[in-house]
C-alpha cells in the first residue's frame, strides 16, 4: 500500500530524490501484483489502516492498527526518534516539506495523545524506547517509553 503521491514520487525521482528512491523497485512490485497505490486513509486489513502525514516526503504514510479499544500507530518517518514527536517544531533535515511535517506531527501526534496511541519508532536505536506514549505535561508532550518484556 503506498499513496498515489509516493508512487509518483518513485516512478520519477527528482535530483534531490534521486538517491532515494529506485524506478525499478516499483516496477517489480507492480509487476508482481503486490502493490496498491491508495489516495488517502486506506484499509489494509479489518484493523490495520494506512493514513496520509505529508512532510516527509508528499505521500509519506503512517500505518494506524487497532483492535479491541486498543491502539498503534507505527509513525515511521512523521517523527524519527521519540524526542521529535515530543517537540513538533524538531523536523529531520531530511523531509522535503517541513511545514507540512509540522501540521502532520500537530494532527497525528496529538490525536495519539488523546487517544492514548501506543506509538512505535523504527529509527530509535535504544530497543528499551522504540515503544511508548505521548503523555501531556502542563502544555507540553513528554515521551514515556513502555520497554519490551
Amino acid at each position: 500500500y503506498v499513496q498515489r503521491a509516493e508512487a509518483a514520487a518513485c516512478a520519477y525521482p527528482n535530483e534531490r530524490t534521486r538517491a532515494d528512491y529506485d524506478p525499478t523497485h516499483l516496477a517489480a512490485l507492480a509487476a508482481s501484483g503486490r502493490l496498491e497505490v491508495v489516495a488517502g486513509t486506506h484499509p489494509v486489513s479489518p484493523h490495520v489502516r494506512v493514513e496520509p502525514a505529508p512532510g516527509h516526503t508528499d505521500g509519506h504514510q503512517v500505518v494506524r492498527i487497532e483492535d479491541g479499544g486498543q491502539s498503534a500507530l507505527y509513525v515511521s518517518d512523521l517523527a524519527i526518534i521519540p524526542v521529535q514527536a515530543e517537540r513538533l517544531a524538531w523536523i529531520s533535515a531530511l523531509d522535503v516539506a517541513p511545514m507540512q511535517t509540522l501540521e502532520s506531527k500537530r494532527e497525528i501526534l496529538g490525536r495519539a495523545v488523546e487517544e492514548g496511541t501506543l506509538l512505535l519508532f523504527e529509527h530509535e536505536p535504544d530497543l528499551q524506547r522504540c515503544l511508548g506514549y505521548l503523555e501531556r505535561q502542563g502544555k507540553r508532550w513528554r515521551y514515556r517509553p513502555r520497554p519490551l518484556t
